[in-house]
């Protein structure tokens, strides 16, 4: 449930996969898009009211097919980034940071053959750093 994990969480976004048995990656949700598109899907959509669990959450272009009584679905698609950073699992640690330096990521995504792997967060970069320097994290700055 996607408001759950916006809820007990403080990532900044998360990844969008096709399923979690493909792990085969769609996209990049940022949190507060999503937030702000549930909230705006709450005051508009006919249905969703402010108590409504809304568990069907979808990217693409076209609903799913759903059991007449399940709850509106949710189009989400316009707050997703098609396109978002990746490296591969191969890609050297120094490539990795040199792109966050150039770009100003925030976050990137790994993948291999498509399939997501894992997130290396600027604060997961900035660690790397102060441990090849031995300094301490916070005291290196992009």
């Amino acid at each position: 449930d996607v408001e759950t994990l916006i809820k007990e969480t403080d990532y900044n976004g998360f990844p969008v996969v096709v399923s979690r048995d493909s792990e085969r990656l769609i996209g990049f949700a940022q949190r507060r898009e999503l937030i702000l598109a549930i909230k705006n899907a709450r005051q508009r959509q006919e249905g969703i009211v402010s108590n409504s669990i809304l568990y069907i959450l979808y990217f693409t272009e076209e609903p799913p097919e759903l059991p007449a009584n399940s709850p509106h679905p949710l189009k989400l698609r316009r707050v997703l980034n098609l396109s978002p950073f990746t490296v591969t699992d191969h890609t050297p640690m120094e490539t990795v940071v040199d792109i966050f330096r150039k770009l100003g990521l925030r976050q990137c995504l790994v993948t291999r053959s498509g399939r997501l792997l894992g997130i290396i967060t600027k604060k997961d970069v900035l660690r790397h750093m102060a441990q090849m320097a031995n300094q301490d994290p916070e005291s290196i700055m992009f």
